[in-house]
C-alpha cells in the first residue's frame, strides 16, 4: 500500500481509505478480542441495530465493534492501526461509513460500564471525534474525515454525506431536502454521492444520463463533488455526457477560493455552507416554503433542476441579481416563471449584496470558461445519446441500467414482505423524513 500511495502522491493525488465506523472484520483483529464490545453471553459478535438500516442489513447480521469506551482499545486503534496508515504509509483521509449500525440491546457489555441506551447515536459521534482529533495530531498538514451519520456533536467534525440514494429524480429532491434540513439542524457541511449511489428502480422514467447531469450540476455548487456506488461512473458515460461532467468539475475547482472563504464563515458561525433561503432572508415569508432552491454561501443562489424538465420557476428575494452564465440582471423580489434550464445548464444567480471578497473575480472567470466551453465543445448532447439509456432503444447503457435494476429487484424479492415495508420506510424516513422532522422543516 505504501508504494501505491507514494505513486499517487507523485502525480498530485490524495488517498482516502474506507472505514466502517468501528465495525470490523474479526479475522485480522483476533489477538485483540478484549478490545471489542461483548453481548450478554460474552461473544464479540453482536447483532447490528434493527430497523435503522435494513437495506444494508435486513436480518441483523452480527459484527464485532471496537469498544470506544475502553481507553486501551482507543490507544491501540489510534497508535497501532492508524499510526501506520497516517504516518508510515501517508494516507490523507478517511470516509467513515455505516454510522447507524451500533445497537442498543440490553445486555451489551461496554468497558465503561455504561448502558447501551443512546449508544446508537453516541457511538458514531464519539468515533468521528476520535478520528478527527487523531488526524489533527498525526497530520498537522491537514486531512479529511467525513462520515455517513452521527449524533449530538457531529457538527464539530466535518463533514457528512447523506447516505445511499437511487439514481432517480425523486432522490435528487431527497438529497437537497436532507442537506437543507441538516443545515438547519446545525450540520454545516453535507454532500452526496454524485447523482445517487444505487441504480434506478424505474430506469424508464429516470434516464440515467439526465439524472447524472442534473446531480452533477447540483454537486458542483455544494461542499464537494464525489462519486461512489453501484452506478455508471462519470467516465463510463458517452462523450457528450462526460463533456458536461468535465465542465462542471472545472467550475467547482474555480469556486474553491469561494468555498474556502464561505466554509470559514460556517466554521466560525455555524451557518451551513449550503443553506435554506430563509437563513439569508428571514423576513421574506416567501422563502420559508421554498425547498428546491438554496444558497451556496451568501453570494450564490442555486436553483437545481430536480425533475425531467428544461425549465423551472425561480424565486429571487429582494436585491439585485445576475445570472451566473450570461450576466442578465434582475431586481428582486421577483418570480421567474418557466426560466430556461436546458440540460447542460443549471440556473444560478449571483447576489449583488454578497460580502464575499473573492466571488466577483471568480464569476468573471466562470463566464469566460463558460463561453469558451460553448464555442469549443467537441460533443453536444443529442437525442441519440440520451436514447442509449432508454430500455426500448436497447442501448448498452440501457442494458446496464436494466441489469442493475433487476438485481436490485431480485434482492428485494428475497426479503419478506415485512422487511420490504421496513426498507421502503427507511429510504424515505432516514434520508428525508427523519432529518426533516428533527431539523425544522419550515412551513408558512
Amino acid at each position: 500500500m505504501k508504494t501505491l500511495v507514494e505513486e499517487l502522491h507523485a502525480i498530485g493525488k490524495k488517498v482516502i481509505l474506507y472505514d466502517s465506523c468501528g465495525r470490523l472484520n474479526q479475522g485480522p483483529f483476533h489477538p485483540r478480542l478484549e478490545f471489542f464490545v461483548k453481548d450478554e453471553t460474552g461473544s464479540t459478535l453482536i447483532k447490528e441495530a434493527p430497523f435503522y438500516n435494513p437495506a444494508d442489513a435486513p436480518n441483523r447480521r452480527s459484527s464485532p465493534f471496537l469498544d470506544i469506551t475502553n481507553p486501551g482499545a482507543v490507544e491501540w486503534w489510534q497508535n497501532t492501526v492508524w499510526r501506520r496508515l497516517l504516518v508510515d504509509i501517508g494516507v490523507d483521509g478517511v470516509k467513515i461509513d455505516f454510522c447507524e449500525q451500533f445497537p442498543e440491546d440490553e445486555g451489551l457489555q461496554l468497558f465503561s460500564g455504561r448502558s447501551a441506551k443512546g449508544m446508537h447515536h453516541y457511538y458514531p459521534a464519539k468515533y468521528c471525534a476520535m478520528m478527527y482529533n487523531l488526524f489533527k495530531k498525526m497530520r498537522p498538514e491537514g486531512g479529511i474525515c467525513w462520515a455517513r451519520g452521527g449524533g449530538i456533536g457531529a457538527q464539530r467534525y466535518p463533514f457528512i454525506w447523506c447516505g445511499d440514494q437511487l439514481r432517480e429524480f425523486r432522490f435528487l429532491r431527497a438529497i437537497l431536502s436532507a442537506t437543507l434540513s441538516s443545515g438547519l439542524s446545525g450540520i454545516p457541511f453535507m454532500c452526496h454521492d454524485l447523482a445517487g449511489y444505487m441504480p434506478a428502480r424505474d430506469p424508464v422514467s429516470n434516464n440515467e444520463a439526465k439524472v447524472f447531469i442534473r446531480g452533477t450540476q447540483m454537486a458542483c455548487f455544494s461542499a464537494n463533488m464525489q462519486t461512489h456506488g453501484k452506478v455508471t461512473r462519470p467516465y463510463d458515460f458517452p462523450p457528450e455526457v462526460v463533456d458536461v461532467y468535465r465542465f462542471y468539475s472545472d467550475v467547482h475547482y474555480v469556486l474553491v477560493p469561494y468555498l474556502v472563504e464561505q466554509a470559514r464563515v460556517s466554521c466560525e458561525t455555524g451557518v451551513p455552507l449550503v443553506r435554506h433561503l430563509y437563513l439569508e432572508f428571514p423576513g421574506d415569508r416567501r422563502t420559508w416554503e421554498i425547498e428546491d432552491q438554496y444558497f451556496l454561501g451568501n453570494g450564490l443562489l442555486v436553483a437545481p433542476v430536480l425533475y425531467d424538465a428544461d425549465k423551472r420557476n425561480v424565486y429571487l428575494p429582494a436585491g439585485r441579481w445576475e445570472g451566473l452564465w450570461d450576466g442578465q440582471t434582475f431586481e428582486g423580489p421577483c418570480e421567474l416563471t418557466a426560466y430556461p434550464a436546458p440540460l447542460e445548464q443549471i440556473p444560478v444567480f449571483v447576489f449583488d449584496g454578497s460580502e464575499s471578497a473573492v466571488l466577483p473575480e471568480l464569476v468573471k472567470e466562470i463566464r469566460i470558461r463558460y463561453q469558451a466551453w460553448k464555442k469549443g465543445r467537441r460533443h453536444t448532447i443529442t437525442t441519440a445519446a440520451l436514447k442509449s439509456f432508454l430500455p426500448e432503444c436497447g442501448g448498452r447503457y440501457a442494458k446496464r441500467q436494466i441489469d442493475r435494476a433487476k438485481k436490485s429487484a431480485d434482492r428485494q424479492r428475497r426479503q419478506s414482505t415485512e422487511e420490504q415495508v421496513v426498507q421502503d420506510c427507511w429510504v424515505h424516513d432516514v434520508h428525508v423524513g427523519k432529518l426533516v422532522s428533527a431539523g425544522c422543516k419550515l412551513t408558512q
